[in-house]
């Protein structure tokens, strides 16, 4: 059989499957309260990795319990993903509790192990 097709029509045909279908969702319009509350968290975020600078323990996990509970409220209204890429560039509070949990047990002092008598430098195992 021959190919009447021309090359052009092959042209346009290799086109059209490399072209995708995209659909841009709508932006979500925010009401002022929304807005509000997605400023505060941007603060609240900002106080939080300040205070991380300065190394203060205390204030550091009050802010990171405030920053959690801030993303609860604005996960309500807007997704994860959108939440950690537009609002919080990445930074997840998550991540950031497990890091403060490592820092604290890291600070704790390490367990002592029992004083051996030092006539017996180890246990000798009986023979029955």
């Amino acid at each position: 059989m021959v190919d009447t097709r021309s090359e052009v029509e092959e042209g346009e045909e290799a086109e059209e499957d490399k072209l995708e279908v995209v659909t841009e969702e709508t932006p979500q319009v925010l009401n002022k309260a929304q807005e509000d509350v997605i400023v505060i968290f941007k603060v609240t975020k900002a106080a939080y990795l300040n205070t991380k600078n300065y190394n203060k323990m205390d204030l550091l996990k009050s802010y990171l319990e405030q920053v959690i509970s801030l993303f609860w409220v604005v996960q309500k209204f807007l997704p994860w993903k959108e939440i950690l890429t537009k609002h919080s560039d990445g930074w997840n509070p998550y991540t950031e509790r497990k890091h403060i949990k490592v820092l604290e047990n890291s600070k704790k002092p390490a367990k002592e192990s029992k004083e051996q008598d030092p006539k017996k430098p180890y246990k000798i195992p009986k023979i029955d």
